[in-house]
């Protein structure tokens, strides 16, 4: 009897110390793991487990408000909160993967946000990063609106731009160059360099030869607000549909800047300039 009793003691004992002992080194262990795997990419992964294994420990000794502070100052959390300020301050973005694409430039229909890539090799956090951001952004704007300096105006889809465009005036090319033309009687003004960006890349790029062209530019507009502008493709690349093809540019007539490309047929570039943000291609 003494020797159980003593067994029994020793069980009390135990339980009572790791009952007692300080929760918070391991608060900073998971806190410090859970940043580290995630600064090596390849394994960040183990954020998983690392976070489980730590809110399972904090919850059975009933620290829910150092659970809640785990879960806080980790990675994705962060992520969404970076994400949130800069839904407020109307400089969020959608994030993917890969190669700039010909749609880079056109601002997601819901969301009304650009869409940018984060690079070609992937870094192990793209899993964190693609996600989080792009789903807090859609929550957001779900419950809030477009972020502040969104576009907001119409937004037609290609079908309903080729089907405004049939009626449309024709415009030379060295008039859009120049940023100012008429179109239906409306003088239009583009900001600083988008149009020559636009006839640099939609025009002189594909054909190798200045004005005038095969076709002129076709421009119309949509609910008034929104002004389109089409350029054609004629170059013979050999193929069929390039030669019929058209690049269609959805613009913002209160500030100048296009929000939206669509194409049909082929092309030879790999994403437009002339952006809604601004020219120049900044990092997020």
């Amino acid at each position: 009897m003494p020797v159980e009793e003593s067994h029994a003691d020793e069980h009390i004992q135990s339980q009572d110390v790791s009952q007692t002992s300080p929760v918070w080194p391991k608060v900073l262990a998971v806190i410090v793991g859970n940043w580290s795997v995630f600064a090596l990419g390849i394994v960040s992964g183990l954020m998983i487990p690392i976070t489980l294994v730590g809110l399972t420990y904090l919850l059975w000794r009933r620290k829910v408000v150092l659970a809640v502070a785990i879960l806080i100052l980790s990675p994705p959390t962060l992520q969404a909160m970076l994400t949130t300020s800069r839904y407020f301050e109307g400089t969020a973005r959608l994030h993917h993967l890969g190669l700039r694409r010909q749609e880079f430039g056109t601002l997601d229909r819901h969301t009304r946000c650009e869409d940018i890539s984060l690079g070609c090799i992937p870094s192990g956090r793209e899993w964190v990063l693609v996600p989080i951001n792009n789903l807090t952004l859609k929550v957001l704007t779900a419950a809030l609106g477009p972020m502040a300096g969104a576009y907001t105006g119409p937004y037609p889809t290609l079908e309903e731009a080729q089907l405004a465009l049939e009626a449309a005036d024709g415009l030379k090319y060295k008039d859009v160059k120049t940023g100012r033309f008429i179109v239906d009687g409306q003088e239009v003004l583009l900001d600083t360099e988008v149009g020559r960006h636009l006839v640099s890349e939609l025009f002189e790029y594909q054909y190798h030869y200045p004005d005038p062209a095969p076709r002129p530019i076709k421009a119309t507009f949509y609910q008034q607000q929104c002004l389109i502008l089409s350029f054609p493709n004629e170059s013979d690349f050999g193929d069929s549909d390039s030669q019929n093809g058209e690049s269609i540019v959805l613009i913002d007539r209160n500030c100048g800047r296009p929000f939206c490309y669509y194409y049909v047929g082929e092309w030879y570039f790999s994403s437009p300039t002339a952006l809604w943000r601004d020219l120049s291609i900044d990092s997020d």
